[in-house]
């Protein structure tokens, strides 16, 4: 999936480069991006609650947090140094898989 949205996000269309044939030439490209984005979002949100259902109920014993669960350890930190929002957390791990 990831490979899909670099591969999308990488084509130059006409349209993109001059602004006046935008409406006359639409790319599929562009479309078949935001889908492929909109698919990544929705997967990444039902990991996130995955998580955030697992820290609730507990971390059994020997159980190793993943970067998701740090991550969500961060966002929901009111001291925390740096402040995440869950958009920060897909884009970090969207990047991070890469």
């Amino acid at each position: 999936m990831c490979e899909t949205s670099t591969r999308l996000a990488g084509k130059l269309v006409i349209g993109d480069i001059l602004g006046p044939f935008k409406k006359i030439y639409s790319s599929s490209s562009g479309r078949k991006l935001v889908g492929v984005l909109k698919y990544y979002d929705c997967l990444v949100e039902r990991i996130i609650k995955e998580h955030e259902e697992k820290a609730k109920e507990g971390f059994e014993r020997g159980d190793r947090k993943d970067l998701t669960g740090i991550l969500l350890e961060i966002f929901k930190d009111p001291a925390a140094e740096v402040r995440l929002s869950k958009n920060d957390i897909k884009s970090f791990l969207l990047v991070s898989s890469i």
